[in-house]
Protein backbone atom coordinates (compact mmCIF):
# COMPACT_ATOMS: atom_id res chain seq x y z
CA UNK A 1 0.00 0.00 0.00
CA UNK A 2 3.06 2.48 1.28
CA UNK A 3 4.48 1.95 -2.76
CA UNK A 4 0.98 2.77 -4.04
CA UNK A 5 1.02 5.68 -2.21
CA UNK A 6 4.56 6.96 -2.96
CA UNK A 7 4.09 6.10 -6.58
CA UNK A 8 1.00 8.29 -6.94
CA UNK A 9 2.59 11.64 -5.00
CA UNK A 10 5.44 10.66 -7.75
CA UNK A 11 3.26 11.00 -10.34
CA UNK A 12 1.01 13.97 -8.77
CA UNK A 13 3.96 15.60 -8.67
CA UNK A 14 5.53 15.23 -12.12
CA UNK A 15 1.73 15.90 -13.87
CA UNK A 16 1.47 18.96 -11.70
CA UNK A 17 5.26 20.61 -11.39
CA UNK A 18 5.59 20.57 -15.33
CA UNK A 19 8.12 22.22 -16.78
CA UNK A 20 6.23 25.42 -17.97
CA UNK A 21 9.57 27.77 -17.78
CA UNK A 22 11.11 25.81 -20.42
CA UNK A 23 8.21 25.81 -22.98
CA UNK A 24 7.39 28.02 -25.52
CA UNK A 25 3.91 29.35 -27.02
CA UNK A 26 5.54 31.04 -29.98
CA UNK A 27 5.55 28.51 -33.02
CA UNK A 28 9.24 28.24 -34.52
CA UNK A 29 8.32 26.54 -37.50
CA UNK A 30 6.07 29.30 -39.68
CA UNK A 31 7.46 32.50 -41.24
CA UNK A 32 4.48 34.68 -39.51
CA UNK A 33 2.78 37.25 -42.20
CA UNK A 34 3.11 39.91 -39.49
CA UNK A 35 6.66 39.91 -39.49
CA UNK A 36 7.59 38.67 -42.98
CA UNK A 37 6.14 41.81 -45.50
CA UNK A 38 8.36 44.02 -44.82
CA UNK A 39 10.64 45.14 -48.06
CA UNK A 40 9.57 44.80 -51.94
CA UNK A 41 11.12 41.35 -52.50
CA UNK A 42 9.07 39.71 -49.89
CA UNK A 43 6.34 40.79 -51.82
CA UNK A 44 8.03 39.44 -54.90
CA UNK A 45 8.83 35.76 -53.13
CA UNK A 46 5.03 35.76 -51.71
CA UNK A 47 3.42 35.72 -55.72
CA UNK A 48 6.64 33.68 -56.77
CA UNK A 49 5.50 31.16 -54.37
CA UNK A 50 1.74 31.39 -55.74
CA UNK A 51 2.57 31.11 -59.21
CA UNK A 52 5.19 28.42 -58.59
CA UNK A 53 1.79 26.04 -58.01
CA UNK A 54 1.17 26.38 -61.43
CA UNK A 55 4.41 24.86 -62.89
CA UNK A 56 3.60 21.74 -61.05
CA UNK A 57 3.30 18.27 -62.38
CA UNK A 58 -0.80 18.25 -61.25
CA UNK A 59 -0.92 21.29 -63.38
CA UNK A 60 -0.14 23.13 -66.55
CA UNK A 61 3.12 21.28 -66.87
CA UNK A 62 2.01 18.19 -68.08
CA UNK A 63 -0.10 15.37 -66.34
CA UNK A 64 -3.33 17.94 -66.28
CA UNK A 65 -3.41 18.35 -69.82
CA UNK A 66 -2.79 14.46 -70.88
CA UNK A 67 -5.69 13.78 -68.37
CA UNK A 68 -8.07 16.33 -68.32
CA UNK A 69 -7.72 17.88 -71.33
CA UNK A 70 -7.48 14.23 -73.27
CA UNK A 71 -10.14 12.76 -71.84
CA UNK A 72 -12.55 14.16 -73.66
CA UNK A 73 -11.61 11.97 -76.91
CA UNK A 74 -12.72 8.09 -77.93
CA UNK A 75 -9.28 7.47 -77.76
CA UNK A 76 -8.84 7.80 -74.38
CA UNK A 77 -12.04 6.61 -72.98
CA UNK A 78 -10.84 3.25 -74.75
CA UNK A 79 -7.66 2.98 -73.37
CA UNK A 80 -8.51 3.80 -69.72
CA UNK A 81 -12.40 3.35 -69.11
CA UNK A 82 -12.48 6.49 -67.67
CA UNK A 83 -14.44 9.36 -69.86
CA UNK A 84 -16.54 11.79 -68.61
CA UNK A 85 -19.41 11.99 -71.03
CA UNK A 86 -19.91 8.06 -70.20
CA UNK A 87 -19.87 9.19 -66.56
CA UNK A 88 -16.65 7.07 -66.11
CA UNK A 89 -14.47 9.89 -64.33
CA UNK A 90 -14.40 8.89 -60.46
CA UNK A 91 -14.26 12.02 -57.89
CA UNK A 92 -11.55 9.74 -55.87
CA UNK A 93 -9.67 10.22 -58.86
CA UNK A 94 -6.05 11.36 -57.48
CA UNK A 95 -5.83 13.44 -61.18
CA UNK A 96 -9.11 15.60 -59.93
CA UNK A 97 -8.00 16.36 -56.52
CA UNK A 98 -5.14 17.26 -57.07
CA UNK A 99 -5.49 19.28 -59.47
CA UNK A 100 -7.85 21.41 -57.30
CA UNK A 101 -5.81 21.28 -54.64
CA UNK A 102 -2.73 22.76 -56.56
CA UNK A 103 -5.32 25.47 -57.68
CA UNK A 104 -6.44 26.37 -54.33
CA UNK A 105 -3.25 26.47 -52.70
CA UNK A 106 -2.42 29.52 -55.37
CA UNK A 107 -5.31 30.92 -54.22
CA UNK A 108 -4.57 30.75 -50.71
CA UNK A 109 -1.01 32.19 -51.23
CA UNK A 110 -2.63 34.93 -53.45
CA UNK A 111 -4.71 36.30 -50.58
CA UNK A 112 -1.90 36.14 -48.12
CA UNK A 113 -0.14 38.54 -50.23
CA UNK A 114 -3.10 40.39 -50.94
CA UNK A 115 -3.78 40.75 -47.27
CA UNK A 116 -0.46 41.77 -46.21
CA UNK A 117 0.76 43.72 -49.15
CA UNK A 118 -0.08 46.94 -47.95
CA UNK A 119 2.56 46.83 -45.28
CA UNK A 120 5.62 46.74 -47.71
CA UNK A 121 7.49 50.18 -47.97
CA UNK A 122 9.09 50.55 -51.30
CA UNK A 123 8.25 52.19 -54.89
CA UNK A 124 4.59 52.09 -55.27
CA UNK A 125 4.43 51.98 -58.16
CA UNK A 126 6.63 48.39 -58.13
CA UNK A 127 4.02 47.66 -55.03
CA UNK A 128 1.12 48.19 -57.16
CA UNK A 129 2.08 46.22 -60.12
CA UNK A 130 2.86 43.67 -57.66
CA UNK A 131 -0.62 43.75 -56.11
CA UNK A 132 -2.18 43.83 -59.78
CA UNK A 133 -0.25 40.56 -60.34
CA UNK A 134 -2.04 39.05 -57.33
CA UNK A 135 -5.36 40.01 -58.17
CA UNK A 136 -4.87 38.70 -61.40
CA UNK A 137 -3.39 35.78 -60.37
CA UNK A 138 -5.93 34.77 -57.64
CA UNK A 139 -8.98 35.57 -60.66
CA UNK A 140 -7.17 33.33 -62.90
Amino acid sequence: MKKIVFLFIIALAAITGGCKKYLTTTPEDIVDPEKYFTKEQDAVLAFNAAYDNMTKQWFYSGYWQARMVACTDDVFATLTGQFPANFKSIATDGAYSSTWFTVYEAIERCNVLLANIDRVEGDAKRIGYIKGLGLFFRAY
